[in-house]
């Protein structure tokens, strides 16, 4: 069977939105591994470090990552095209920055630029099960999985450091923080006024008030409680 393309790049012109590129600068922009985060939802480690204008070039991108000077989530990470998503804390060695990964209210991702060294971040709990041996596990929105206590639910947010520790549970609750990441009102930061449970044919809906006073609607999946 032929090859009709490689699995190395993508045309920029198909290229997701969250990667904000200019969609007809270069043909082509590099796809991020599998594995971490969703595809619409991360970028690779080399479309950061030209973004934050360390260096211009791709290639050097590649040199920079190689040579070990980049760590995400406290790991020094050496592969470029190493995907990295919301809430992700990458640090460069050589300036002692670091920055978080978001997204802004035109589903594009930013980087926040933190103040001191992150030590710790949040990630959203989307499923939990019991494995054969009988412990209870959790999965990230990252894609990674932690061993946990019954008392963590679907939907509560999780504060854990490097070391992969649970360091504080943020319960999705009435009066809880959240952050819009997907969906109309991306970007968007809010207190949780009312949970809508749903059905067999709707999702579960939240009432949120922004922080201008308005309120909004959206679905359960398009928010993360944080701190």
């Amino acid at each position: 069977m032929a090859n009709k393309g490689n699995n190395r790049h993508m045309k920029s012109i198909n290229a997701p939105k969250y990667l904000g590129i200019h969609k007809k600068e270069n043909a082509y922009v590099m796809m991020a591994s599998p594995g971490r985060h969703s595809a619409d939802m991360s970028i690779p480690l080399a479309l950061f470090v030209k973004k934050e204008g360390i260096v211009d070039i791709t290639k050097d991108a590649q040199t920079v990552i190689k040579n070990g000077n980049i760590s995400v989530n406290g790991i020094i990470v050496t592969d470029p095209k190493y995907p990295i998503g919301i809430n992700d804390i990458i640090h460069i060695k050589k300036s002692n920055s670091s920055y978080r990964v978001l997204i802004d209210g035109n589903s594009k991702v930013i980087f926040e630029k933190l103040k001191s060294e992150g030590k710790s971040t949040t990630f959203k709990v989307i499923r939990k099960y019991i494995s054969k041996n009988g412990k209870m596990f959790i999965s990230l929105h990252d894609g990674s999985i932690l061993e946990c206590s019954k008392d963590i639910k679907v939907n509560d947010s999780i504060v854990i450091d490097f070391d992969r520790k649970i360091l504080e549970v943020l319960p999705f609750k009435n009066g809880a923080k959240c952050f819009v990441f997907s969906g109309v009102h991306v970007g968007s930061n809010g207190k949780i006024k009312d949970i809508i449970d749903g059905s067999m044919h709707m999702p579960k809906v939240i009432i949120l008030e922004g922080n201008d006073g308005d309120e909004f609607r959206t679905i359960v999946d398009n928010v993360m409680v944080v701190n």
